[in-house]
């Protein structure tokens, strides 16, 4: 029975490929100026559906990295027609601040809106040259779910605890995600102690040895560093008296600000 279910969902799911394939083909046609510029970004076109929409997006085969650049073509009412048609799509250039952090390689995405670029009425070759324009100008941006924060707060508070921990014990900060999708900074000191900063909907709690220490507010990066210095007994508890100082200058003790 399973195999008879698998067979055909395999056969609905190649059906409703060749029929996004046959309602969206043309316009990949229209596309094929492009392949200079996708070549030299390593990217190629994914089409898929979504909702009443067919979105085209670029992305690298190897990496999966994603530019912010994407198109839509709506399939609903008012987009009447066997195929996709450039007066009913819209070039979408997502903004996006994209944060590396922690030593094994985590990031988090911050959305800041989109630009919209209604295609009605213009011809193909300069729909072709303003996508050509915003994938050279804008980023291709990393796509690894294993490692991608939905966390706000923890990328923020990474540099304030990287400046206790790292620059002072020599050690390595690990970004983890628990059974229950909370996240974690997980670092230790020279005699052993484990820590893990957690964060939470509402509080930042550390952790020693899997021994709840202390909470602060998750969106107060300076009561997080009062709460990682003051529970570091490595190291003397850090001034925090750089929340005047611009990102990137240092005060008299040598802390570095993070423009608070």
């Amino acid at each position: 029975m399973s195999k008879m279910k698998n067979a055909l969902n395999a056969r609905l799911e190649a059906k409703r490929a060749d029929k996004i394939q046959n309602y969206i083909g043309s316009r990949l046609q229209d596309l094929e100026p492009l392949k200079p510029v996708l070549k030299a970004m390593g990217l190629s076109t994914v089409v898929s559906a979504i909702g009443d929409d067919i979105v085209v997006t670029f992305v690298n085969d190897e990496t999966e990295a994603t530019s912010v650049v994407a198109l839509t073509f709506s399939r609903g009412k008012a987009a009447k027609g066997a195929e996709a048609s450039w007066n009913h799509a819209q070039m979408i250039t997502y903004v996006v601040q994209q944060t590396s952090f922690a030593d094994n390689s985590w990031y988090y995405n911050d959305f800041g809106g989109a630009h919209e670029l209604d295609c009605r009425g213009m011809s193909t070759p300069e729909i072709v040259d303003a996508i050509a324009a915003e994938l050279v100008r804008n980023p291709v941006l990393r796509t690894d779910p294993t490692r991608e924060s939905s966390n706000p707060h923890i990328s923020k508070a990474f540099p304030i605890v990287s400046d206790i921990v790292s620059e002072r014990m020599n050690t390595t900060i690990r970004a983890e995600r628990g059974d229950n999708s909370v996240e974690s900074l997980v670092f230790g000191d020279v005699s052993g102690r484990g820590f893990r900063l957690s964060f939470g909907d509402t509080s930042a709690t550390l952790f020693l040895n899997d021994r709840e220490i202390g909470q602060a507010p998750v969106g107060s990066r300076f009561e997080i560093g009062k709460l990682v210095a003051d529970h570091f007994k490595a190291e003397p508890r850090p001034q925090w008296e750089s929340r005047g100082l611009k990102a990137g200058e240092r005060d008299e003790h040598g802390i570095l600000s993070m423009g608070w």
